[in-house]
């Protein structure tokens, strides 16, 4: 099999189910049927077009039919008259028909025998009381089908290449990346449209959550050896047990979760109400929640591609000294103010490291941290190594080489990525993140972010985005030390104390906060 990370335009081989032992270990669940189905049918009319193709184009080994009267072939796949027609059960069946019609075609679904069902149309609970009843039907047409929706983008698995989603998407077939899971699928066209230099292992679009969350999608993808981290967009959730087990498990296996959670504020959640029909929820409580489960809390986009993206590369940092080197002064020191402002260390060369970058470093440069290496050292690749090796001999948990590229054809970046090789070459085999980052964002080209991995670093765009990323890490291995060092079960839920109206004394109180996990002084009752 070819696979390959990226890129988002070209599609690099097949395989078969039979192949992949690390799926077919998931098969058992229920969720096997959503993300690799043998079977998939769809039901709907021509304006299913770009579904079907990108469908098609994706590579899918399996059996796929379309469920409309009016034609005998959509977009090159075959046609049948109706549910019952279909030579087999399908595993999967994409339900894009208006509201009216999805829920009693979802009902012949059942009886069919099908095991999961994507409901694409919207118009449900999120229009208000009738769209509430109209939700209560649908529930009770899938039964104990697997269920996305209704008002769901659908799945795609650049893994195991399949795809049932709201267009087309981009074709890249990778060996690993990140797991995208969110209630809209806009969010999901942002994470394909970012030119971010992101492995994206499923998208996944769950809309109103009315039976499967994307908490419960998480815990399933977790098991896949080749998802690296998830990535979750949501506005709400109808219950947290779900998240608590996937949290619990992420844990356990070594594998962040990243959250980016929309509607905190009164203004967005009235918005979220009429978009997923979710109960958004106060911010802080959630943030509260995040920070119980080990959920890295991201709070732009920007910071949640940028985490992903160290998380893939199993690069989140695990301290705060931090080396800086650049060839401008001027973006040394904007790196230290900013560093320095999210709890970063860095520390200075020792008296006998900087005798020795004295007689590496050109005339007009100065040991320090942010060590400014100058141009005058461009074209001396052994010189750029022995310098970049003295630095990190001083013991550092990020190696960070900060430039921003110009446009193509402006100048020759040749003596660019010599640079980075010289730092990928030195920082090899030491344990620590090694980062490029541009400040902007879009002053780091594809191709040099290619070459960067290669040399292997991180190309990190976007400053702040990359600051906030790194201080994420920091915190998400702290904190799973402190699970692993108190033995915490994430998925307990206390009982709640008494009636809202009952006053706790101080020891009560103390109590119920132990309970939940929040450390409290050791006490006792006379």
């Amino acid at each position: 099999t070819e696979v390959a990370r990226g890129p988002w335009d070209t599609v690099l081989g097949k395989t078969s189910l039979e192949s992949r032992p690390s799926v077919a270990a998931m098969t058992l669940d229920p969720l096997s049927a959503l993300f690799c189905p043998r079977s998939v049918a769809f039901v709907g009319g021509a304006g299913m077009a770009a579904i079907l193709r990108y469908h098609r184009e994706q590579g899918f080994a399996g059996r796929s039919w379309v469920v409309n009267p009016k034609y005998s072939t959509l977009e090159g796949i075959e046609c049948v008259a109706s549910v019952e027609a279909l030579p087999e059960a399908p595993d999967l069946a994409f339900v894009s028909v208006n509201r009216d019609a999805a829920t009693p075609v979802i009902a012949a679904l059942r009886d069919r025998g099908c095991r999961a069902v994507i409901c694409h149309a919207g118009g449900f609970a999120e229009t208000g009381a009738d769209g509430r009843a109209r939700q209560a039907a649908f529930e009770a047409a899938v039964g104990d089908m697997v269920a996305l929706g209704p008002n769901a983008a659908g799945v795609a698995n650049f893994l195991d290449p399949f795809a049932a989603i709201l267009d087309h998407m981009g074709v890249a077939h990778v060996s690993s990346g990140v797991a995208i899971l969110s209630q809209g699928g806009g969010f999901l066209c942002d994470a394909v449209f970012a030119d971010r230099s992101l492995a994206i292992s499923h998208l996944v679009g769950c809309g109103n959550q009315s039976v499967t969350t994307v908490a419960e999608c998480a815990e399933y993808l977790l098991d896949d050896p080749r998802v690296s981290a998830i990535g979750l967009s949501f506005e709400g959730l109808p219950e947290t047990a779900s998240l608590r087990r996937a949290a619990m498990k992420a844990q356990q296996l070594g594998k962040p979760i990243i959250a980016i959670k929309f509607g905190t504020t009164a203004a967005g959640a009235h918005v979220v109400a009429s978009h997923t029909a979710s109960m958004a929820g106060q911010g802080a409580g959630w943030e509260a929640l995040f920070a119980r489960l080990g959920i890295i809390s991201t709070a732009s986009e920007e910071e949640f591609f940028e985490t992903l993206k160290l998380a893939d590369e199993g690069a989140l940092p695990r301290g705060r000294r931090v080396l800086v080197t650049s060839v401008s002064g001027v973006m040394g020191v904007m790196l230290a103010d900013h560093l320095s402002e999210a709890g970063f260390e860095l520390p200075q060369p020792s008296d006998g490291t900087a005798a020795r970058l004295r007689a590496l470093l050109p005339a007009i440069a100065t040991p320090c941290n942010p060590q400014d290496v100058t141009m005058a050292a461009w074209n001396d690749a052994p010189r750029q190594r022995a310098i970049y090796e003295t630095l990190l001999d001083e013991g550092v948990d990020i190696a960070l080489m900060v430039q921003n590229f110009p446009r193509p054809g402006m100048w020759d970046i040749s003596e660019y990525a010599a640079q980075t090789q010289a730092m990928g070459e030195a920082a090899a085999g030491r344990g620590l993140t090694a980062v490029q980052l541009a400040p902007l964002a879009e002053c780091f080209p594809a191709e040099q972010r290619t070459h960067t991995q290669q040399m292997g670093l991180v190309p990190m765009q976007g400053l702040q985005a990359c600051v906030a990323a790194l201080g994420h890490g920091v915190w998400w291995h702290e904190w799973r030390a402190a699970v692993v060092a108190q033995a915490m079960d994430l998925t307990r839920v206390p009982p709640p104390p008494g009636p809202p109206d009952e006053a706790l004394d101080e020891a009560q109180s103390k109590a119920v906060l132990r309970d939940h996990g929040i450390p409290v002084p050791r006490f006792a009752v006379c």
